[in-house]
């Protein structure tokens, strides 16, 4: 396991954490946090995000619902998955 900051909170990634691109923002769909009233997904960094992917820290598993909008961007939900072992040496890097 590795702890990643993620916000305020800090979360024991694992290989079953999973994180959703839905071509507006990155979430940690497998965890959640009390907002208010109410629980919602955490929401992690753009830029740390795209040096996971870029690093293949982070690995796409899954895609749905692909569509390209009338400018040209492809969109659709990307899943992504955790390698932990790439994980941990960026982190203590």
């Amino acid at each position: 396991m590795a702890e990643l900051k993620v916000g305020r909170n800090v979360f024991d990634i694992n290989e079953n954490d999973v994180i959703l691109f839905n071509g507006a923002c990155w979430m940690l769909i497998t965890r959640k946090i009390r907002r208010e009233w109410h629980d919602c997904n955490p929401i992690v960094s753009k830029v740390l995000c795209e040096k996971f992917v870029k690093k293949n820290i982070l690995v796409m598993f899954k895609k749905e619902k692909e569509y390209v909008t009338s400018n040209g961007e492809q969109m659709g939900l990307y899943y992504y998955k955790f390698d932990i072992s790439k994980l941990e040496e960026y982190l203590n890097k």
